[in-house]
């Protein structure tokens, strides 16, 4: 995560707090679903991490398996990821701002 510094970091950082508010406000996914930064240059991260920003699902029951993201760093696109990798299948996107 570079400390949320670099530049592709500062253009994730928005996105990536607005997904973290959209699983914590929902009562379907506040207790199924964490959305976590973290610095992996300053913490023991047991991954090999080869460029910043990375972000990884560590579905529950399997979290030695974390599935990478290589997906557009978009807010539906995200979510949409960790619903169908996601172990509870969770959708907090607003039906009408989902793609077609």
């Amino acid at each position: 995560s570079c400390t949320w510094m670099c530049g592709p970091c500062k253009v994730l950082a928005p996105i990536f707090e607005k997904l973290a508010k959209l699983y914590a406000s929902s009562p379907t996914s506040s207790d199924r679903v964490t959305i976590a930064k973290t610095d992996a240059e300053a913490n023991d991260v047991p991954d090999n991490i080869r460029g910043f920003p990375t972000f990884k699902l560590f579905p529950a029951g399997s979290k030695e398996s974390p599935v990478l993201y290589n997906g557009l760093r978009t807010l539906e696109d995200m979510a949409n990821f960790v619903r169908d990798n996601g172990k509870h299948k969770v959708d907090v996107l607003p039906k009408n701002n989902t793609k077609d």
